[in-house]
């Protein structure tokens, strides 16, 4: 089968079974850079099925009110705990939370990508009839500080 054919089934395929573009642009990535599509679907598939178990074992240790966890290249794992119970910290102890987080995240990320930074974000989302607010504050922690 044509590479590009492929690449455009299995997008479609990922927007389907994954729900939205993010997965379809991490799975065109790997496709994109790494020839044997095998290969990369296969490190696709793993990396999708860790993180949808992260997301949910971050939401059931922390307490947040959603977690949601990206990939970025292959290299950052992004995770945004949303009205968790520690957006409303000062600095230094959402920076030291943070911390806690991607420990707890980087020993549970099974999938096959090796991660360089995890990024651990705290966002807050309130909405006052027409009005929504947004606050996001974001640490990266390079995973070899965590070994």
């Amino acid at each position: 089968m044509n590479r590009k054919i492929l690449a455009i089934v299995l997008g479609v395929c990922a927007i389907l079974t994954c729900g939205g573009i993010a997965c379809a642009a991490a799975l065109g990535w790997q496709l994109a850079n790494n020839p044997d599509w095998r290969s990369a679907f296969e490190q696709f598939q793993g990396d999708m099925a860790s993180m949808i178990e992260l997301q949910q074992r971050v939401t059931q240790e922390y307490g947040a009110q959603a977690v949601s966890v990206n990939l970025m290249n292959s290299r950052v794992l992004v995770v945004t705990l949303i009205n968790s119970p520690f957006s409303g910290l000062p600095d230094a102890e959402q920076r030291a939370k943070a911390r806690e987080i991607a420990g707890f995240v980087n020993a549970r990320f099974t999938g096959k990508s090796r991660i360089e930074t995890i990024r651990i974000s705290f966002a807050e989302q309130a909405q006052i009839g027409p009005v929504s607010t947004n606050q996001f504050r974001a640490y990266d922690i390079d995973v070899r500080d965590l070994r």
